[in-house]
């Protein structure tokens, strides 16, 4: 009589996210093609690359899977990540390169997650995000460089700067995405500094 042999096989687990950026709102029903707008890119349904962890409840500084995408101009973007989460409950922790990071509330990860942070504040962790439109919530942008979970002065000097030399492009202090440094950046930047606005998470 021959060893049976037990072979588990974890299927992927996907993780559907809708979410927005409050610069990069465009004051509709979803997002601008930054990247086009920016030179670096040539889609029309794109807007910008972001980063997520899947942060463990217990103990939050735990990395259970990360993985990076494009933000697509309706604010989704699709992860694939190992069939290990399925089960475990956790936080999503979003990241963009001029945004506060944001922590989602417990999730419970399952093999197709859908998480949409867009319908209240409360679907980030301390109700940390800002109303763009009735009824529609985003990620505060103004965190720029270094990225330090605050927006404050040092933030405010990257834009007057940039403004200063007339930058554009593909840069992080682009705020709403139109390839253009000026006051409309500043401004988003200035309302948040007096708002004392800074990332909430465990």
């Amino acid at each position: 009589m021959g060893d049976s042999i037990r072979v588990d096989v974890l299927s992927n687990a996907t993780l559907n996210l809708t979410v927005y950026t409050e610069g990069f709102y465009d004051g509709v029903s979803g997002l601008v093609p930054a990247l086009l707008n920016s030179g670096v890119g040539l889609s029309s349904t794109e807007c910008d690359t972001i980063y997520v962890e899947l942060r463990d409840q217990l103990s939050p500084t735990t990395v259970l899977a990360s993985g990076s995408a494009v933000l697509n101009t309706s604010g989704q973007a699709t992860f694939t990540f190992p069939g290990s989460i399925i089960s475990q409950n956790g936080y999503i922790a979003v990241f963009h390169r001029n945004a506060v990071q944001t922590w989602s509330d417990v999730v419970a990860f399952a093999g197709m997650t859908n998480y949409n942070f867009t319908t209240a504040a409360t679907q980030a962790y301390g109700s940390n995000q800002v109303q763009v439109a009735p009824g529609v919530w985003a990620m505060y942008s103004g965190d720029l460089s270094p990225q330090d979970e605050f927006i404050d002065i040092l933030d405010q000097g990257v834009i007057d700067n940039d403004i200063f030399n007339f930058a554009g492009g593909y840069v992080v202090s682009d705020l709403n995405g139109d390839g253009f440094v000026d006051i409309v950046d500043q401004s988003i930047v200035d309302n948040n500094i007096f708002n004392f606005i800074g990332s909430v998470h465990p």
